[in-house]
């Protein structure tokens, strides 16, 4: 009768055995996670939490998709209307953007189809097409406007001063062009270095005037000053990754789905090059809004003026 009783309490132990051995790994686990937590500096820890909170706020993967979006079909008529009206030696949009990333002849031809070719801009642009760009651009700068007004807490600036929409529109275009012009040119390793350091400071003043534009002025430009030396960083890492990435993603597209693959190959591009703007713009905001920070620049600003007086 013992012994049955006793191989009958067995029998639940040997089961409990697995699911006692389950619970002491995850108590394991959240010890050794709480005790690097309490190992890691408090203000990296207090800026990674609240930037993982407004991350989430901001529903980056919504705002990258919709600015992605409005970005291809603002962005790139606005850059063949550029290729019309410059003289590029009869060189077509296509051409040009194949050139640049030494693109097979295969996805050569497929951008051909899908770009115009004629360069001569009273056949490729009229009055309509014009028209259609300009609302398109002010669609892409109002989405910017609204994802800066969200990370940055303020009321969205409305419908006042619609003329700065195109300007940044237009600033984003020649900043563009001039990446390129830069990259052609870049031959020996210091040209590379210093294409290098001219992209990061055109795209940080860049992306330290656009906020400062969208936001009508009520951000000033120190304060968004560290969000664009992100963006600054995050656009030089964009084009050298580029140039390793879209080549193959471009002739995989074209071979499966033709024409269309260009335009679905440059659309997720432009997704990932909005997602890392977001990330640079609510980091940046994270980083200036922090106590901590906050309280060491007024610590510098108040020595700077003391030695200033002392002088």
């Amino acid at each position: 009768m013992s012994r049955t009783k006793t191989e009958g309490d067995s029998a639940p132990r040997g089961r409990d055995r697995p699911a006692e051995s389950v619970a002491k790994r995850i108590k394991s686990a959240k010890a050794s996670a709480l005790a690097r937590v309490e190992r890691a500096p408090r203000p990296v820890l207090r800026i990674a939490v609240s930037f993982l909170r407004a991350l989430t706020n901001i529903e980056p993967f919504d705002r990258a998709m919709t600015l992605a979006a409005q970005a291809f079909v603002s962005i790139f008529p606005l850059l063949i209307a550029w290729a019309a009206f410059a003289d590029n030696g009869g060189t077509s949009v296509g051409d040009e953007l194949a050139n640049t990333l030494h693109l097979s002849d295969s996805v050569r031809t497929a951008l051909d189809k899908s770009l115009p070719q004629d360069t001569e801009p009273s056949t490729t642009f009229g009055v309509i097409s014009v028209l259609i760009v300009l609302i398109s651009a002010t669609s892409l700068s109002r989405a910017l406007g609204r994802m800066y007004a969200k990370a940055w807490h303020v009321a969205p600036s409305g419908w006042s001063n619609g003329g700065r929409w195109i300007a940044v529109i237009v600033a984003i275009c020649a900043t563009i062009v001039a990446t390129q012009y830069l990259t052609e040119w870049a031959e020996s390793f210091a040209q590379n270095v210093l294409v290098i350091a001219l992209i990061f400071l055109l795209n940080a003043m860049l992306y330290a005037w656009i906020p400062w534009l969208l936001l009508m002025r009520r951000v000033s430009v120190l304060r968004l000053l560290p969000a664009a030396a992100l963006m600054g960083v995050g656009s030089v890492g964009l084009n050298l990754a580029g140039h390793v990435y879209l080549p193959p993603a471009l002739e995989v597209g074209v071979d499966h789905f033709g024409s269309l693959g260009v335009a679905f190959t440059l659309i997720g591009w432009l997704f990932v090059m909005a997602f890392v703007l977001i990330v640079a713009t609510v980091l940046g905001a994270v980083i200036v809004q922090d106590e901590g920070v906050g309280s060491l620049v007024q610590s510098v600003r108040r020595r700077a003026a003391g030695l200033s007086h002392r002088a």
